[in-house]
This record gives C-alpha cells, sequence and structure tokens, in this order.
C-alpha cells in the first residue's frame, strides 16, 4: 500500500516560455483544447496560430481556476464573467480588446462552460468533512511543527521591525510587509496548526503574543465558531458599485481594528500581535475593475500601519498565489500600496513599502503522526486498512471516525484526477496533467512547471517541499497509502469506481500508461534527470 515518494522541481517563469503546460481541470474547468476551439470561433483569434492559441487558453484557464475558488456555485454565471472580464483585462493579449468586446466573449465563454458542463457535480460534493473536522477534539502528536512555526513568526517580527530594516532607504532591501504565506496541500493538517498556535503559543513561558484565528470567509457550520475567533466578511461581488478604494478599504480593516483593540487601547501595551489568517484564497480574486488579490493587498497595506505593537499576518491556504503577489503590478496601479488621503493625511503612519518577501512556511511533518491513535488489532483488517494510519492526517482522522467511505474515496479520486465534472469511463486519461499527478503519486517525475506544480499542490495531494529564492517550487509525494492504492488501482485496465451519481472511473492497462509517459516526455510537461523512474 506504500508509494515510493517522488520529488518534482518546478523551473522558473523564464523557462516556461520553452515548456508546455496542460490544464488543471477543476469543477467546471475544460481542457486547452476546448478553449483554443473556443478561441478559434472568435473573429479576434481566427488568424491566430495554434502555439499563440494554445498560450491564450493556458491564461484563460488559470484564471478562470481562481475564479471558481470564489464562485463555486455553477448559477454564479454573471459574477463569475465579471470576475473573469477583470482578471483578463490586464493580461495580454486580452488587455488590447476593447472592453465591451471582452466582456462579449467572456459572457459567452460562460455560457458555453455551463451548457458544455451541465452534469457539473457542485463543490460541495468535493467537500469530505467541515474545515472544523477533528480540529478541538484531537491532541498533537508532536510539538515540532508548532515550535518551528512560533519560530518563524517571531523572526518574521524581528527581522521586520529592527530599525535598520524600516530605516533602510534602498526599496529593494525593504520587506513588503510583516507577514508571511503557510502553503501546504489539502489534509496535511494546516488549520490544526494554526488553532494549536492560537491555544498554546500565548501561554508559553517566553513569548505570550496576542492571538486571533481569521477564515477568510462567513460562518458556514455551528462548529468553526469553536476553532475560529473571527469571519471576515467580504463585501460581495454585486456590491462593485461600491468598490472604490476609499470605501473598500475602512470597511475591510475595521473588522481587524476592532479585532485586535483589547491590545490597541492601551499606550502602555506592546504586546505582539499575530494574526492567523485561514483559506486566504478567498482574499486572491479579482474584484470588479480591481487587480487580482485586492482584498489582500488592502490587508497588506493595513499591515504597514504604524502602532506601538508589533503586528505580524501569517497567510494560509493550498495555492502559491498567495505568495506571488508582488508590487511589479503594484507600483503602476499605486491604489492598493500608496498610502490615499482617506487613510491618512501622512505617509508618516505607514512604514515605507518594500519589494522583498518573506520565506514561504511549508513545514508540515505530519504524514503518519496520527499511528498512535490506530485501532488496537492484531490481525483484524487488510494490510491496506491497517496501513492507513501511516498517510495524510486527515485520511487517517476520517478512518478512526469511520468517514472514510466509499463515497468519500469517490471525491478523493476525484480531486487525485483534477476533476469536477461527471467524467465517464477513463476521459481522465486525455489531460496530461492528470496522467502527471497520477503517476508523480508512485514513481519520480523530475522536473516541471511552476504553475503546473503550483496546481498540483493547490488542487490534488503533492506536498510543497519548499520554495526557491528565484520562484522554482521543491514538491514531493509523501507515502500515502489512500492515494498510493487509488493510483496503483488507475493503473489495472479492469478497474472501475462507482461514484455516488452513478457514473465510474475506470483505469487504464499499463500499456497504456507506458505510452502515456512518452507522450508526456515528448510534448516536455516534465523533463527527466538520471535516476528517475
Amino acid at each position: 500500500a506504500a508509494t515510493t515518494a517522488a520529488t518534482a522541481t518546478a523551473t522558473t517563469a523564464a523557462d516556461q516560455q520553452q515548456q508546455p503546460t496542460t490544464n488543471m481541470t477543476m469543477e467546471e474547468t475544460t481542457d486547452l483544447d476546448w478553449y483554443v476551439r473556443f478561441l478559434k470561433s472568435q473573429d479576434q483569434f481566427k488568424e491566430e496560430q495554434d502555439d499563440d492559441l494554445r498560450s491564450y487558453a493556458e491564461r484563460i484557464d488559470s484564471e478562470y481556476n481562481d475564479v471558481l475558488m470564489l464562485y463555486p456555485n455553477s448559477t454564479a454565471s454573471e459574477m463569475k464573467g465579471g470576475t473573469l472580464t477583470g482578471a483578463l483585462k490586464n493580461v495580454e493579449p486580452f488587455n488590447k480588446m476593447p472592453l465591451l468586446d471582452l466582456k462579449a466573449m467572456v459572457k459567452q465563454l460562460i455560457q458555453q462552460i455551463t451548457a458544455r458542463n451541465a452534469t457539473t457535480v457542485n463543490t460541495s460534493e468535493r467537500t469530505f468533512v467541515g474545515i472544523d473536522f477533528q480540529i478541538v477534539d484531537t491532541n498533537l502528536t508532536h510539538k515540532f511543527d508548532l515550535v518551528t512555526l512560533a519560530n518563524f513568526v517571531q523572526h518574521v517580527l524581528a527581522e521586520y521591525y529592527d530599525q535598520k530594516h524600516l530605516n533602510c532607504p534602498e526599496t529593494k532591501d525593504r520587506y513588503i510587509a510583516p507577514y508571511f504565506c503557510f502553503i501546504q496541500s489539502s489534509g496535511m493538517g494546516k488549520t490544526k496548526l494554526l488553532y494549536e498556535f492560537k491555544k498554546q503559543i500565548p501561554n508559553s513561558k517566553n513569548w505570550k503574543p496576542f492571538v486571533k484565528l481569521i477564515l477568510c470567509r462567513k460562518q458556514k457550520s455551528p462548529g468553526e465558531r469553536s476553532v475560529f475567533d473571527h469571519f471576515l466578511d467580504l463585501p460581495k461581488f454585486e456590491d462593485m458599485g461600491r468598490s472604490d478604494f476609499e470605501l473598500l478599504y475602512p470597511e475591510v480593516t475595521k473588522q481587524l481594528v476592532d479585532l485586535i483593540r483589547p491590545v490597541t487601547t492601551n499606550d502602555n501595551n506592546h504586546q505582539d500581535i499575530v494574526l492567523l489568517f485561514d483559506e486566504a484564497h478567498y482574499l486572491t480574486g479579482t474584484f470588479g475593475k480591481k487587480k487580482a488579490g485586492f482584498f489582500f493587498r488592502i490587508i497588506r497595506l493595513w499591515l504597514r500601519t504604524k502602532r506601538n505593537n508589533r503586528v505580524v499576518a501569517v497567510f494560509t491556504g493550498t495555492t502559491s498565489k498567495l505568495s506571488n503577489f508582488t508590487f511589479d503590478d503594484d507600483l503602476k496601479q499605486n491604489i492598493t500600496t500608496d498610502t490615499r488621503d482617506h487613510v491618512s493625511s501622512s505617509s508618516d503612519n505607514f512604514h515605507e513599502r518594500g519589494e522583498k518577501m518573506f520565506d514561504t512556511f511549508c513545514t508540515s511533518t505530519t504524514v503518519g503522526c496520527l499511528r498512535g491513535r490506530r485501532v488496537p488489532t492484531t490481525t483484524a483488517g487488510s494490510e491496506y486498512d491497517k496501513s492507513i494510519w501511516y498517510g495524510r492526517p486527515l485520511f487517517a482522522a476520517m478512518q478512526l471516525k469511520n468517514e472514510l467511505t466509499e463515497s468519500n474515496r469517490g471525491k478523493i479520486l476525484k480531486r487525485m484526477l483534477l476533476l469536477g465534472s461527471n467524467v465517464e469511463g477513463t476521459e481522465w486519461s486525455n489531460n496530461k496533467t492528470c496522467c502527471l499527478n497520477i503517476l508523480a503519486t508512485r514513481i519520480q517525475m523530475g522536473q516541471t512547471t511552476v504553475d503546473i506544480a503550483s496546481n498540483l499542490v493547490g488542487r490534488a495531494y503533492a506536498n510543497l517541499v519548499g520554495v526557491g529564492d528565484d520562484g522554482t517550487m521543491r514538491i514531493s509525494y509523501p507515502p500515502d497509502p489512500v492515494c498510493a492504492r487509488l493510483a496503483m488501482c488507475l493503473m489495472d485496465g479492469n478497474w472501475t469506481f462507482k461514484l455516488s451519481d452513478a457514473t465510474s472511473i475506470g483505469g487504464i492497462s499499463k500499456k497504456k500508461w507506458v505510452e502515456k509517459i512518452g507522450e508526456l516526455f515528448s510534448t516536455r510537461i516534465f523533463t527527466m534527470e538520471k535516476g528517475d523512474f
């Protein structure tokens, strides 16, 4: 049931131009060939070369996946269209189109996607358990990750608020703001770690910060109240008539000001403040006519406010886009980075912005951490049943509560296949990135692009190991029995899995998998190094 740990190193952005990427399907997302055909049907693009159209299709696919994270409801077509338009109008070649033409094209695109995916599975069907599942009721099995996170938070506070840094004259040598991103794949215990940080660190012996755990969306279940201190109420898309920065900045930040008021109202209280933002991908979407990550940038500006207290924020999620918001666009936009008259009559109320970002935090040594909680047994159960306790903590916790049902295994399989729609039989095998993900679950694959690596972490079960200074990403596939078994089954041409909606997914033969490896390598979706395979 175990699988060979596989790692992949993602290339830099410059290298990506020479390496083709493939589509990452999610909910209503379609393959790149379909996008290419759609663009060919548009007058503006019918004369374009196929290679160029494929590049444009990749940009649409990337932006549309982000839209789906904000609006998973299949009926929210108008909201999706407006958000996608706002994103594409800042991306070549769509930024050269008249705005009315772009809106019309996006509207038609959304309509065709909706029609093509009439049987789309709602995102709620891929939610195994609530975000509060086993957070309060389970104790940490070790404190390594907690101590590592606490040390890194203190490091960021010390680095940012050092007077030499704050007074540094060079923008390139200053940090953007006192924050960092905690990125890791689903089910590795991110929320649990944040909860334990909030619970334990303020009571530690040598450091007693003021800590608040914030969920970046509204409350959905009563159990979430026992985990989170605040649910961020972001302005809705339909309020875009009020989307001027002068109105949105105080509307968003007032919630944070109120949250830390117990500490900041006392001038003699210099207690450190740590704000933990969970599900931070809700902050990264495009709002109305604003740039992507508009709410994220608002909070980032607010973090630079001068106070008696040192403040640091941790933005947590599965998408690496959280760590990709640099100031290249901000400097041109000059809206969410510079102080404005309504925010301050003097720029002295804000620390000077910089260009450096703190390292991405991804420490999550939780694979196998629940093995001590397994049901005592000597001979009962199969080897697979016994091995689940040594894999991803979410799956082990689900096994403990009898939640690892056939239906939930189907949802895990869909996530591994990057599927949202009811794809019958072996149709999934036509998606190259999907095949790459299944192969990487079992064997070493080498290098792929940053975009693909990011999506394998954010939308599948690859683990982020590290992010290099040059933008490279290191990912791995830990030996998780649940994923390994499903991947092994997909390599059997006689295997089928019946889903809850009466459809089924089938495996393909080992011979076809060998052909898939050659196909992936020939299209340079990945490149091998000595020792791979």
